[in-house]
């Protein structure tokens, strides 16, 4: 096994009549990132519902990788460096 380094993710649930609302924060080496997600019952009802509040809030939508992939990522420049 090969130690890449440290993932550490803080995570905020609020349970809203529409479903949970989620607000993880990633940290490894020397990054910190945010990801906002909506879980619930029906897909067509939380996308809409989402993309309501992304755009009442001012937040703008963004295709992501997932966290693991973001750190491997972020390794494999730091080792080009």
């Amino acid at each position: 096994m090969m130690y890449l380094g440290q993932l550490t993710t803080e995570r905020l649930e609020a349970t809203i009549p529409e479903g949970l609302i989620v607000l993880d924060k990633s940290s490894y080496f020397t990054v910190e990132d945010f990801e906002l997600e909506f879980e619930c019952s029906s897909r067509k009802t939380g996308e809409e519902y989402f993309h309501q509040f992304l755009e009442k809030h001012e937040i703008p939508l963004r295709k992501t990788e997932n966290k693991i992939l973001r750190f491997y990522n972020e390794k494999i420049n730091r080792s080009d460096t």
